[in-house]
């Protein structure tokens, strides 16, 4: 074989065929390679310890083939350590594989686990009948409580709106709506009337009494500026029928009539069947009529109503109070 063709064996065919060798990464690729390079060492030191490798430079071919076979198996080791490290570190984490791995678990082990987990638990005690009727009374208790406040609450707002404060107040606020403000008395006799389903303690029948003397004080004094200006206001309405109203007796609880008509009884019927209700309401006790004023005779009418102080409510449907 020619020089060139040695040279194109040692420099072309030799370095593909190692190179394929080396990319196996295997043990026997990895000798081969260092087998040849001492080889072409050797050769390269005395070519005559080889027949057939007359000069130095076949023998330098061999050793150039031996480093890039070597060189191609360091590389492919290299590269398998690298796809190894990353493999390891990817399942060494445990949140990925967590997310990863989904282990069954069999109805069996949960069951036990539950157990297991139970057991851990502290048990509570077995209560008693008597500790179970003890903490069901006390939370009656309770609710009663909760229910006596809410009772206190709403009946401290109800006097503050229904009283205005003071009687002159009241009386000033409820010009032209007097009808809405004894309804708001009415609203606190009702609640009033209430206290009995309510057990109150001390603290609260304290103030419950408070606020019902309260209630009866205001009474006591609005009731008589109410019909004091009933009766002011009447006489000045009266005046274009030529009728004339008087208001008499200790807190104006009396109120007279006064026109020519009232010497007829079908009229007196007639004014008592529309007055009755409205003066009966104001705490009127009694209301006359008179056909002129140094009349001798009257016509009287006694009147249902309750003291100033009483707390009662108004009944429509009787037009009388409902006294408890």
């Amino acid at each position: 074989m020619s020089a060139f063709g040695h040279l194109f064996i040692f420099i072309v065919i030799v370095p593909v065929l190692m190179a394929g060798l080396a990319a196996w990464s295997s043990p026997i690729t990895k000798v081969a390679a260092w087998g040849f390079l001492t080889v072409g060492l050797v050769v390269m030191i005395k070519p005559s310890l080889v027949p057939g490798l007359r000069s130095r430079w076949m023998a330098a071919g061999l050793v150039w083939c031996s480093l890039a076979g070597f060189v191609y198996a360091i590389a492919d080791d290299k590269k398998a350590e690298d796809a190894t490290k990353i493999v390891v570190e990817t399942t060494s984490t445990p949140h990925e594989a967590s997310k990863q791995v989904d282990v069954p678990v069999s109805p069996v082990s949960t069951a036990v686990t539950e157990v297991v987990e139970s057991e851990k638990q502290p048990l509570e005690p077995v209560k008693s009948e008597a500790q179970i009727a003890k903490e069901r009374e006390l939370a009656a208790a309770q609710e009663r409580r909760k229910e006596a406040d809410d009772f206190m609450r709403r009946l401290s707002d109800g006097v503050r709106s229904a009283t205005y404060g003071d009687a002159n107040s009241w009386l000033l606020a409820c010009y032209g709506a007097m009808e809405d403000c004894l309804d708001r008395l009415d609203g606190v006799a009702m609640l009033i009337s209430a206290r009995k389903h309510y057990d109150l303690d001390p603290t609260q029948r304290k103030a419950f009494d408070n606020l019902l003397q309260q209630v009866v004080k205001f009474q006591r004094a609005a009731f008589s500026k109410l019909r004091e200006r009933y009766v002011r206001e009447a006489a000045k309405d009266g005046w274009i029928q030529d009728i004339d109203v008087k208001g008499s007796g200790s807190g104006t609880t009396v109120v007279t009539y006064i026109h020519a008509r009232f010497s007829s009884n079908q009229y007196i019927a007639e004014a008592q069947r529309v007055l009755a209700a409205k003066l009966t309401r104001y705490r009127f006790r009694e209301v006359r009529y008179k056909w002129y004023e140094g009349a001798s005779q009257l016509t009287y009418y006694k009147l249902t109503a309750p003291d100033d102080g009483v707390i009662a409510r108004w009944s429509r449907g009787n037009e009388s109070y409902d006294v408890p």
